[in-house]
């Protein structure tokens, strides 16, 4: 059992008190009437979970016992000499009437007070960018913004209940699901991107447009029932146009790893087609240069001697851009050697 907190119990405090003094004090100037009018404001200012029902209820069983208090003193009042009684009388009524007026302007300012705070956050939940939803444990939706209207083409009654979840496309539902008991459980925000239906007056036929989604899930944390009860709050948002832009980077990336694997096939192919002839040419010109095919004059065997070169040349620019294939292709094996 928990113990009530000592501003809960001062108001109390003040009763008793009051209460006592009163049956204490048979006099008419009796402070304990007054002192009993405290206790609804002292309930106002440190008891905020008392409503106000509550409150003047208290205030009339307090006039009450006051009147039968003063009617059971009448008999006294009746004398010659009361004079004293009947202004200790006015003073109390005075008093009382004091409390009771400054018990009403506390009200009145608390009330005011809620009412502009209510319809401050009345209108940041009806006006901002993101839709607002309450829902509960199990994800039926208890209420929902103008905003939710926009994002989902319908109107707010038609979300309400289970008609956000049957929105929910059929291969993201377990996620969704899984958020919100995620949110309940571990008392923290959760979020999700899934799939919704939305509806388009223009085109009732045919394909179901989804969007994407983003939801916040909050849970509204309450002692006074189980955890796993509490209400759900969330914030959602369209972010179709940030999911088609990561869709085209995806693809977009697709397409260059395929640029980039068909230019290395192609090199290689190159590569092996082009270092065929190029063996055969400097092999040939290293022959005509040393003579195996008869004795060149020296005009011939400076032009051989140039084509040996040229091959040399273009053969180490293939096996370069082979071995570049072949590194990408992550294929390349060393060879060690001691030099």
């Amino acid at each position: 059992i928990r113990r009530p907190p000592r501003s809960t119990l001062f108001p109390y405090t003040t009763l008793f008190r009051s209460l006592v003094l009163t049956i204490a004090d048979p006099a008419l100037v009796d402070f304990g009437l007054a002192l009993m009018f405290l206790a609804p404001i002292h309930s106002i200012l440190l008891c905020r979970q008392i409503s106000r029902k509550g409150i003047w209820w208290i205030m009339a069983s307090l006039a009450m016992f006051a009147g039968i208090s003063i009617s059971s003193l009448m008999p006294l009042l009746m004398r010659p000499d009361a004079m004293l009684g009947w202004l200790g009388m006015l003073s109390g009524a005075l008093v009382a009437a004091s409390q009771i007026y400054a018990a009403y302007r506390l009200h009145h300012v608390e009330g005011a007070h809620e009412r502009k705070q209510k319809r401050a956050m009345q209108h940041l939940v009806e006006h901002m960018g993101d839709g607002y939803l309450r829902l509960s444990c199990e994800g039926r939706v208890l209420f929902a913004s103008k905003r939710t209207e926009e994002i989902f083409g319908a109107p707010c009654y038609e979300l309400t209940g289970n008609g956000l979840f049957e929105r929910v496309h059929i291969l993201d539902r377990p996620a969704f699901l899984n958020s919100i008991s995620q949110a309940i459980h571990s008392a923290d925000t959760q979020t999700v991107e899934a799939r919704l239906r939305k509806d388009d007056p223009e085109h009732q036929a045919g394909i179901p447009q989804f969007v994407w989604i983003e939801f916040f899930f909050s849970p509204v944390a309450n002692a006074e029932i189980s955890q796993p009860e509490w209400e759900l709050v969330a914030l959602l948002r369209d972010v179709s146009s940030r999911k088609d832009h990561e869709f085209q980077m995806v693809a977009a990336r697709k397409l260059a790893e395929e640029a980039s694997k068909s230019k290395s096939r192609f090199l290689a192919s190159i590569g092996h087609e082009l270092r065929t002839p190029l063996n055969a040419i400097v092999g040939f010109s290293e022959m005509m240069s040393s003579g195996i095919g008869g004795q060149l004059d020296p005009t011939h065997l400076e032009y051989a001697s140039l084509i040996q070169q040229s091959g040399h040349h273009l053969l180490e620019v293939v096996n370069m851009l082979l071995d570049m294939s072949t590194l990408q292709a992550g294929k390349f094996a060393l060879q060690l050697t001691s030099f």
